[in-house]
């Protein structure tokens, strides 16, 4: 039977820590099941693959060269306590409260679950949102995102391959500096060994795995870098680009909305010309129309909506992947060995702490059920001294409910954060102090501060790592907007409907602005439709705050979804498939079945239908990262419009501009 991984390395952990002269790898190869009956070269790159492990974790392992008993010149490995134990903070209830609301901004991801084991291990609650004027998610579901935070902070070279916002495509070697999200995308920046000059890479345009490079890293990131002045110089301009686009007599509103100018062209089309900012937002308009819009001008827009449209086509010419739908679980898929590492060693010190623990306390604190918690009790029992006597175990006392560690004084404290946990925490506060109303903005920098100095060997982290949501870019835009949320005034929208192509009048009572994926929504309860709705902000016209004030009716507000995806009522259920990328966003459509089994990371859903407009914007602004899966009339339907707005995109990159 193959040695169990997390008993390996809590147990290589145990042994490590508790030998302070160190242990060898001849050591090491005759207690350890996992290296045992192995060649040299095996265990070596077993035992490589193991430190890694750990040092994700954020326990560093040592290397030292002394002879041994026999006085011969042999390498001994140990873990030093100083670098393995959490130094204790004490946070105030104000830090403390910051702390837990900042990091319920993650979203249901990895940083997310990061953030969360951060705070127990520090000693705060964990939160939720609260109601308030307005809350943001954040994300890291960027496949891209993990490997280039390591490479910042282990100071190593990658390759990637990168396109540019119309679509071609180039391999880069990139020596990255820092990390950072602005305009509701994440962004590197580093020496680019190409270009022999610092560039800045957008992880959404990054087309496969980031591996690490040959090349020596040979520019150190400047003393005085700062990834918050990098993006600073980013300028998210307004309106300097004009586009000519052509569209089918009636259909885009949104466009004609924006229209500096609509002249009649040939029969059946309008030409329009529009004003835009950025390229990319542009495309996902005029690639959502299919063939009802066609760009006669400039060149990289008609590139960069014709590749939304090739790539999501492509997705949709590929063979329907195999798979068999479940009700969804709370925690789908598989856990990865540093989070049943880290939960084994937080368990230990959880029960020293408190002097014992029961089951139910356990079971609260680790999210566990009994069955799953009686399991890693039982693997605990089996950590130790690789080989070693009974004294030398971890020794699991469990009285009826009670449970008590024994023989576990060298995992008796908490364990450092690593660095998902101190990038997690860090970046949320930050995204914190420019979140209005959110309290007093010296406390957040003075817990911000106490985790910076707990992190400290995470070389300088805060001047490498940045983090702004949207709307604080610009918070005077929304201030009338807080201000009627807050005082329940009535609200007058010009509002354009995706689903119906049409420019439409809302009155609303607004309850929530909403920020997730660099996108704003407004929740309410629209009494033209006396019904909760969720408005796009992107597609308000105008917004008009009224005298009139409406009752704080609980019950009425109560009604209004949390949820940013709004199927239509009665709507028939369709099947989808969310890239890997996009994991994060699924429990925003509620799903009613999920297949997580899929090679590619990507999970296949049931989902109720928002209608057939709201797909078509799917589709096509993903990219091939969402892909319409069954029933197969849908399929088909969704991929001859593909084909229909491919053919209108050719056409119209052969006429002259």
């Amino acid at each position: 039977m193959p040695a169990d991984l997390t008993e390996v390395l809590v147990s290589l952990v145990y042994t490590l820590l508790s030998k302070k002269n160190g242990i060898s790898a001849e050591f090491l190869r005759s207690r350890v099941d996992r290296y045992q009956n192995i060649d040299t070269e095996t265990f070596q790159r077993y035992f490589a693959r193991d430190k890694g492990e750990l040092e994700r974790l954020g326990i560093p392992i040592e290397t030292i060269q002394r002879e041994d008993t026999n006085g011969r010149n042999t390498t001994f490995y140990r873990i030093l306590p100083e670098k393995y134990r959490l130094d204790e903070i004490e946070f105030s209830a104000p830090e403390a409260a910051a702390i837990a609301m900042a990091a319920s901004y993650w979203g249901e991801d990895a940083l997310g679950n990061a953030a969360q084991r951060a705070l127990a291990r520090l000693g705060v609650e964990s939160t939720e949102l609260e109601h308030s004027v307005f809350e943001p998610r954040v994300s890291s579901s960027e496949p891209a995102f993990g490997q280039l935070l390591e490479a910042i902070t282990e100071h190593f070279a990658v390759t990637f391959t990168y396109a540019n916002p119309v679509g071609e495509q180039s391999v880069r070697v990139l020596e990255p500096w820092g990390l950072g999200q602005r305009f509701g995308h994440w962004y590197v920046t580093g020496w680019d060994l190409d270009r022999q000059a610092q560039r800045i890479f957008r992880l959404s345009r990054i087309l496969n795995e980031v591996k690490r490079a040959a090349n020596e890293f040979t520019h150190e990131r400047p003393s005085d870098f700062s990834m918050r002045e990098a993006l600073n110089r980013m300028k998210l301009d307004t309106g300097t680009s004009s586009a000519s686009i052509e569209l089918r007599e009636g259909r885009g509103i949104s466009l004609r909305t924006r229209a500096e100018e609509i002249v009649e062209s040939e029969e059946g089309w309008d030409r329009l010309t529009v004003r835009f900012d950025n390229v990319e937002d542009m495309a996902k308009d005029v690639a959502a129309l299919g063939n009802a819009a066609r760009v006669l001008e400039p060149a990289s827009l008609k590139r960069a909506a014709s590749s939304l449209v090739e790539r999501a086509l492509e997705a949709h010419r590929t063979a329907v992947p195999t798979y068999e739908l479940r009700k969804p679980k709370k925690s789908a898929g598989r856990i990865p060995e540093t989070v049943k590492v880290a939960r084994a060693l937080d368990m230990v010190s959880y029960i020293h702490d408190h002097g014992g623990a029961t089951f139910a306390e356990l079971s609260e604190h680790f999210d566990l059920d009994r069955r799953t918690l009686q399991s890693e009790l039982e693997r605990l029992s089996l950590c130790g001294l690789p080989g070693g006597l009974h004294d030398e175990l971890l020794d699991v006392i469990i009285v009826g409910d009670d449970v008590n560690i024994l023989n576990a004084e060298h995992l008796n404290h908490k364990v450092r954060l690593n660095l998902a946990e101190a990038f997690s925490l860090m970046v949320a506060l930050e995204l914190m102090s420019a979140v209005p109303g959110v309290g007093d903005d010296s406390v957040v920098e003075s817990a911000r501060s106490k985790i910076e100095a707990a992190t400290g060997h995470f070389s300088n982290l805060s001047n490498a790592i940045t983090a702004r949501f949207v709307a604080s870019e610009d918070p005077e835009r929304w201030s009338q907007l807080y201000d009627a949320i807050e005082n329940h005034r009535v609200t007058r929208l010009k509002y354009i409907s995706g689903g119906r192509d049409a420019l439409t009048e809302r009155v609303i009572w607004p309850v929530r602005l909403k920020e997730q994926t660099g996108r704003i929504y407004l929740q309410a309860w629209c009494t033209s439709a006396n019904a909760p709705r969720v408005f796009r902000m992107d597609r308000v016209r105008s917004l008009t705050v009224l005298d009139e004030h409406f009752a704080d009716d609980a019950a009425e507000l109560a009604k209004v979804p949390t949820d940013l995806y709004s199927p239509l009522a009665n709507a028939d259920d369709v099947v989808v498939k969310f890239g890997a990328r996009l994991r994060p966003l699924l429990p925003e459509f509620t799903p009613t079945k999920v297949s997580t089994k899929q090679s590619d990371g990507s999970v296949i859903a049931e989902i109720s239908s928002a209608g057939d407009q709201a797909l078509r914007d799917l589709v096509t602004s993903h990219a091939g990262h969402f892909e319409v899966v069954a029933p197969p009339e849908k399929r088909r339907e969704i991929k001859e419009w593909l084909e229909d707005a491919s053919k209108m995109h050719a056409e119209s990159g052969n006429q002259p501009s």
